[in-house]
């Protein structure tokens, strides 16, 4: 995603899975750029994964859904992690790694 320092962006994606499990990411961002490499960003991100399969190949019910919203200062060119989570049911693990690049 590219943002204008000062403004804000979004994705939306969504599909169903056997016409029956909603499967979506969603993430809404906001940026401002500050001297020296600094970037303050406020992201939101909302996850829901396809259920896990079963030994037998059932689903196992819904999958859980993850909404987080955080703002974090970046540095220029420097990824850093920023969520991770873990399903405690399935050994799912989700991981959210932000990089600031300031383009002139």
């Amino acid at each position: 995603m590219i943002i204008q320092s000062g403004s804000s962006g979004r994705i939306r994606t969504a599909n169903v899975l056997n016409q029956k499990w909603p499967v979506n990411l969603n993430v809404d961002a906001s940026t401002t750029a500050y001297l020296n490499g600094i970037v303050r960003v406020n992201v939101t991100f909302e996850y829901s994964p396809a259920p896990a399969k079963a030994p037998s190949g059932d689903t196992t019910g819904p999958p859980p859904n993850l909404n987080e919203s955080i703002s974090v200062i970046l540095l220029d060119g420097k990824p850093l992690i920023v969520s991770q989570s873990a399903d405690p049911v399935t050994s799912r693990k989700v991981t959210v790694e932000l990089t600031a690049t300031i383009l002139k």
